[in-house]
């Protein structure tokens, strides 16, 4: 996503308010048994000195459940705020002729919070260490 703050500031703004959806690079996806998908940025763009961007991620992470192996979907939510610069420092992004590209910031705060388990449910019992029985749905008979 490409936001044009000159154009921005040519309507007068000084914040925007944004939404969008976004693909998912399968380069993202560094856990072989999770994959995420159908994500969405909601949040807004604040023009200063420089341009601040804050809101949130949502992706959908799919996979097998880390207790019981059934299949598991799960919402990701991840916080942003960044800070994006002609002449960036530190850990600011960099933008380039009144243009703000999200995609660099995106992909790296998919990368760094990236999920390594999901579960089908917080109260998932998993299976059974003896015999392999999902407990989720019966008992097994093995002593405990």
């Amino acid at each position: 996503m490409v936001i044009d703050i000159n154009l921005l500031k040519r309507q007068g703004k000084t914040c925007e308010q944004l939404e969008f959806d976004f693909p998912i690079e399968s380069e993202v996806n560094l856990c072989p048994d999770i994959r995420l998908e159908s994500g969405k940025f909601i949040g807004e763009i604040v023009l200063e000195d420089k341009v601040y961007i804050s809101g949130d991620i949502k992706v959908i992470a799919r996979g097998e459940c880390g207790r019981c192996l059934a299949d598991a979907e799960e919402e990701i939510l991840i916080e942003v705020d960044e800070v994006f610069s002609e002449r960036p420092v530190d850990d600011e992004y960099r933008y380039k002729s009144g243009r703000v590209d999200l995609s660099e910031m995106i992909r790296d705060k998919l990368l760094s919070n990236q999920p390594t388990v999901i579960l089908c449910s917080k109260d998932c019992k998993g299976l059974c260490p003896k015999c392999g029985c999902n407990l989720n749905g019966q008992d097994c008979n093995c002593e405990k």
